[in-house]
């Protein structure tokens, strides 16, 4: 029940979702100013929410849809953990791979991959467009954490009298109820929740 382990179950750990979604989606959740699904479809295999209630599933596949917000259109949304690994993605060349841990976005003529924490390792594909990018970078116009980092962003915040990069009012906790969403549709798994 303690120690590392308490992040596998479900009534107060949320499992991988609840441990690695604020890591992964993070990236995509802020450059696409997300907000809240309008709904939410789990797919499980081998969990019976009934009787394995207490247990995280040993893998997880869950599409949140997105509504368009602003300038964007809709988007889908797909989590994938455990032994329900990322699909690999139109346009990315043979050799390369999807990342174990992290994200691909895929848009209508390219995408991109990236890690976890802070979308580490972001790569364009096809490579073409990756080289595109990199010849006609923008000057970075985004402020930087102090520190390099959200705990220290977070103590800056605190002595600065600020809101931190990751306000919880108007950012983590919205982020956080996305994957409570996810949690809650592993309770029923098939069904499309709104």
């Amino acid at each position: 029940w303690v120690h590392w382990n308490w992040r596998g179950w479900m009534p107060f750990g949320t499992g991988c979702l609840g441990d690695w979604f604020c890591h992964v989606a993070d990236p995509s959740y802020w450059a696409l100013d997300l907000g809240l699904p309008e709904s939410v479809h789990a797919e499980v295999e081998g969990y019976d929410p009934k009787i394995h209630a207490d247990l995280y599933p040993a893998g997880v596949k869950i599409t949140f849809q997105f509504p368009a917000k602003g300038k964007r259109g809709p988007v889908k949304f797909v989590w994938y953990d455990g032994n329900k690994g990322i699909e690999r993605p139109p346009y990315l060349e043979e050799g390369r791979k999807v990342p174990g841990t992290g994200g691909v976005l895929i848009g209508e003529n390219a995408g991109m991959t990236h890690g976890s924490h802070g979308a580490s390792g972001a790569r364009i594909f096809p490579e073409t467009r990756m080289r595109e990018y990199q010849a006609n970078m923008a000057e970075k116009t985004i402020p930087r954490a102090p520190g390099g980092n959200h705990h220290q962003d977070f103590l800056h915040a605190i002595r600065e009298g600020r809101k931190a990069g990751s306000d919880f009012a108007e950012y983590g906790g919205p982020l956080t109820e996305c994957a409570l969403v996810g949690a809650a549709a592993i309770r029923f798994p098939g069904q499309t929740l709104k």
